[in-house]
């Protein structure tokens, strides 16, 4: 089987399984909820919209000529950073962040185009030549319109996305030529504004508390419990307890616990089984590329979708701290549904045709 195609089987699968998942973690919520009309399907048909304008986003990406993705980085990425900035001043407030944009019909998040466009730009940025001959100007230029991006997500507050952003653009940059000098900057700028920001956000310091142990929290330790109660063939379809109302966010945020807990540990090892092949097969689409713009392209989109699904994994299993990461293709959420199946579209136009560089 051909690398694109096995991708889409894998994106496939996953999609269908979430919907299914969702539906188990959700319909007893939102029945419960004024909010959602008492439907318990509400979550479901939601995500069922995303995934339609995701699919349709993924079958124009895989068709489009890759020449064209670069001329849309530097605009995208431009346009991606008003909405942020907008957003911070007329955005709809949710649990004391300042994350989605009210569009009528639904919500939407300006942290996932950014993600989108900073992968894509930095992809054009690091194949356009030889970045030893560009000048330092140049080079800093690139890396303030992205921290400039990744500074105004951490201000929403979305610190948690904000340094997976911030962390793939590192990777990235090892990838290319540039001085490490930068990088080493990189870093050193990394530790210092988490240092600094920290302390500013009290629900930051808690989270982190909560994973050492010294502050108690009732939904990682639900979530454990809940992952404990899968056992190892899991509880069956649809007998969860621990979704009613013990774990919030349970349809987005921790929906590797209504996993775990319904289908067990065998559950949880095919699941991780086809994230580890995802990740596989987009390393083999980069190694097989024809240019260093597919080739950074493929690997980024592989370490995005790859790096956010085991750290949703390892925040149910309180091994990292609480945040707000969604399990891709599987928990809820419209922008990261569309925004990831459109990067799929992309992995696949690659893993067909390659690119040759011109």
């Amino acid at each position: 089987m051909s690398n694109d195609r096995k991708i889409l089987l894998i994106v496939s699968l996953l999609v269908l399984f979430g919907i299914f998942t969702l539906f188990n973690a959700s319909s007893f919520i939102s029945s419960q909820l004024e909010r959602c009309g008492h439907n318990p399907f509400y979550y479901v048909i939601k995500q069922v919209e995303a995934i339609f304008i995701g699919g349709i986003a993924m079958l124009v990406l895989n068709k489009i000529d890759l020449e064209k993705l670069k001329k849309m980085a530097l605009p995208g990425l431009i346009f991606s950073i008003m909405l942020l900035a907008i957003v911070l001043i007329v955005g709809k407030e949710i649990n004391g962040a300042k994350r989605w944009l009210d569009l009528g019909i639904t919500n939407f998040q300006p942290s996932e185009m950014a993600e989108f466009f900073i992968l894509l730009y930095l992809s054009a940025f690091i194949s356009s030549s030889k970045i030893g001959k560009k000048t330092h100007e140049k080079i800093i230029a690139v890396l303030v319109l992205c921290l400039t991006a990744i500074v105004l997500v951490a201000v929403e507050p979305n610190l948690s996305t904000a340094l997976l952003m911030y962390l793939f653009v590192i990777v990235l940059l090892l990838l290319s030529d540039i001085p490490r000098g930068y990088i080493f900057s990189m870093c050193v700028f990394l530790v210092v504004g988490f240092l600094a920001m920290i302390p500013r956000y009290a629900h930051a310091v808690t989270r982190l508390k909560m994973l050492a142990g010294s502050v108690h929290s009732e939904q990682a330790e639900n979530s454990i419990l809940a992952i404990a109660n899968g056992g190892f063939f899991g509880q069956g379809i649809g007998m969860g307890k621990f979704k009613l109302f013990f774990i919030p966010e349970v349809h987005s945020d921790f929906i590797f616990t209504t996993i775990a807990e319904e289908f067990g540990f065998i559950g949880c090892i095919i699941l991780i089984g086809a994230f580890l092949l995802f990740l596989k097969t987009g390393i083999d689409v980069a190694k097989n590329s024809y240019s260093t713009f597919s080739k950074v392209l493929a690997f980024g989109i592989t370490f995005i979708i790859f790096t956010k699904a085991i750290t949703h994994i390892a925040i149910s299993l309180k091994i990292a701290p609480t945040t707000g990461l969604v399990l891709p293709f599987i928990s809820y959420g419209g922008s990261a549904m569309i925004f990831n199946l459109a990067m799929i579209g992309i992995l696949m136009n690659i893993a067909r045709d390659g690119y040759n560089a011109k």
